[in-house]
């Protein structure tokens, strides 16, 4: 079977730091949310050599990101903000057949963002959830959090003064992610990877 892409388009979310995460609706400090276009995707091969894209879901107001696919391939896990004062971003599932489309969290003033599958079934994503900001600055710090596939029994997996980002399955059932570290580096761009076991 050809190789399929799924992604999301959207503006730059970044801020002037290192994981800010301005994007949130009651962002005490930078508000920095992509008002324009943001769509979701599926790149597949077209019969004539080329690429096709099909855009699943858009918005004018909101912004899609972070998708993961589901280990058969027939669900797509993201993030998606409605507006920029609106609810934070949560975690939704799409049925690729259907194109159904399902909210897992919830919960106004708290952001969840890049999910991934897990074998078991289960889902780790990045939230805001701790409540906490960075000690220089009125930035929300996020940590790794676990929930069901339904987004039930939220879990905290991790409690780290600041930001963990990007938690990635490899392919031996470990979970990497970057945390930032204020020690014996710069505070802005480089930061260290970790590990932990799916246990």
């Amino acid at each position: 079977m050809a190789p399929r892409w799924a992604y999301c388009r959207h503006h730059v979310i970044g801020g002037s730091h290192y994981a800010y995460t301005e994007a949130l609706s009651d962002a005490r400090g930078e508000h920095n949310f992509p008002t324009k276009y943001s769509a979701l995707c599926l790149m597949e091969p077209a019969p004539n050599g080329l690429w096709r894209e099909t855009v699943l879901a858009d918005t004018e107001t909101g912004c899609f990101r972070d998708v993961d696919v589901s280990f058969d391939g027939k669900r797509l896990l993201y993030s998606y903000k409605g507006s920029a004062r609106g609810d934070d971003f949560h975690l939704y599932e799409m049925d690729l057949e259907t194109r159904a489309v399902k909210q897992l969290t919830f919960g106004e003033g708290f952001a969840d963002y890049e999910a991934c599958y897990l074998p078991s079934g289960q889902i780790i994503f990045n939230s805001t959830r701790c409540v906490q900001i960075v000690d220089c600055a009125h930035a929300d710090v996020s940590n790794l959090f676990r929930c069901e596939a339904d987004g039930s029994r939220i879990t905290r997996l991790t409690y780290d003064q600041v930001h963990d980002n990007f938690p990635t399955l490899t392919w031996d059932d470990r979970i990497l992610y970057t945390r930032w570290e204020y020690n014996d580096r710069s505070q802005i761009y480089m930061q260290p990877l970790f590990g932990m076991s799916l246990d």
